[in-house]
């Protein structure tokens, strides 16, 4: 019994002493796990916690509070001039209670005024609308100009005396001498387009004429035959000169009619007759150089 009881002794008594030392263990560890993260945090951390806080923390509050100032400085000026207040003093002492009170009541009066505004102008429209339908409106109307408001001021403004009309005469239009011979026929547009129209026609018409008689006198005679001719005589130059100096103030003459004076647009018309009109006596020519041909088998 008593080897039993101290055998028992012994074990619990070991048994204690290991719990003493596992605890006493992981207390060591605690406390010295505890006191390095405690060196680090004092040693790195918290320099750099301090370092960040007034490097970026404090400069960016005061940035931000300042740019709140610069933006709500225009809703501060009247704050400040008409209560004495501003938009923080008014933040600080913000009561919920008061402001949906204000809310409620600012609502309530631009409802009402909407309202207003609606049934006057419904009223005064069906007025109008009921007036102007007995009472025409005249065609009459005035449109005011701006610019012309500022120049009758300016005018007014910065006007200079007035002058007599003595000291500035009308200046009488000295008329331009010009070689070209000038129609007697008045300046009138429509006279002139008229008479225009009617030279126009009466020379188509003219020239036509002396077409259609010159194809009568060519179609009825037959041209000789040039190659069994021989020339009795030279034709004489003097008369061929005459007949050209005569062509050539025909066509003068007529180059003369179509060509005018005053600009008018029949350039193309005076083109077009002038060849025909060429044609016509280069064909004249040729007929009359054929009639002094003498045939030799005639002879």
């Amino acid at each position: 019994m008593g080897l039993l009881a101290l055998a028992e002794t012994s074990l619990g008594f070991i048994t204690r002493i290991l719990a003493t030392l596992y605890l006493y263990t992981l207390q060591l560890m605690m406390s010295t796990v505890y006191m390095s993260v405690r060196t680090v945090h004092k040693v790195v951390i918290h320099p750099v916690k301090r370092i960040i806080h007034y490097v970026v923390v404090i400069p960016s509050e005061i940035i931000f509070r300042n740019l709140a100032a610069l933006v709500l400085l225009p809703i501060n000026i009247p704050l400040y001039i008409l209560f004495g207040s501003s938009v923080k003093s008014l933040y600080h002492s913000f009561d919920a209670n008061a402001t949906t009170f204000g809310v409620i009541m600012l609502s309530q009066y631009v409802l009402s005024m909407l309202i207003l505004g609606f049934t006057l102008g419904i009223m005064t429209g069906v007025f109008l609308s009921s007036f102007h339908k007995f009472v025409p409106i005249p065609n009459i109307y005035w449109e005011p100009s701006i610019g012309g408001f500022i120049e009758s001021i300016k005018g007014l403004l910065f006007s200079r005396p007035t002058e007599s009309p003595r000291e500035h005469p009308y200046r009488v239009p000295i008329p331009r001498l010009s070689t070209k011979r000038q129609s007697n026929m008045p300046d009138s547009s429509l006279y002139t387009d008229a008479n225009v129209d009617a030279a126009a026609s009466a020379a188509v018409s003219s020239i036509l004429e002396t077409a259609s008689d010159l194809d009568l006198d060519l179609m009825p005679h037959h041209q000789p035959d040039i190659g069994n001719m021989t020339p009795l005589s030279l034709p004489d130059t003097n008369e061929d000169s005459d007949q050209e100096l005569g062509s050539d103030e025909d066509l003068s003459e007529m180059s003369r009619f179509w060509g005018n004076e005053q600009g008018y647009g029949v350039d193309t018309i005076r083109t077009e007759m002038t060849d025909d009109i060429n044609h016509l006596i280069y064909r004249n020519r040729i007929k009359k150089d054929a009639e002094n041909v003498v045939d030799i088998r005639n002879l």
